[in-house]
């Protein structure tokens, strides 16, 4: 009787990695975003479904919105003083870490961000 294909265990030496350019890609994204947009807000999400996350990219359309890789996000910020990208921003990187958390770079008032 032959064996069963169904059962096979695929092992991890034949995943196939993303590779470092794609890291690269998103450091350079959220660095491109920093000089873009005048501010940044971080978040925090309980639970946060698809659906709950997709209302609030249509509603903010004019922002961006970074939701997941919080550590290279954080590298991307600079995680202390004097690696920060910018002067402020390794304080930003903490409120990454440690959750659920995103970031929303916007030009838009907090008021109206936080509708």
């Amino acid at each position: 009787m032959p064996k069963s294909k169904r059962a096979q265990k695929v092992t991890l030496s034949k995943t196939v990695s993303k590779g470092r350019e794609r890291k690269v890609a998103i450091i350079d994204e959220v660095r491109d975003c920093v000089d873009r947009y005048k501010s940044v807000l971080v978040f925090e999400a309980n639970n946060m479904r698809n659906a709950a996350l997709k209302d609030v990219r249509v509603r903010l359309r004019s922002s961006r919105i970074f939701f997941g890789r919080n550590k290279l996000i954080a590298a991307a910020l600079g995680r202390t003083a004097a690696d920060a990208y910018r002067a402020g921003l390794d304080e930003v990187a903490d409120g990454l870490l440690g959750g659920e958390a995103g970031l929303i770079f916007t030009d838009e008032s907090l008021e109206a961000v936080q509708q």
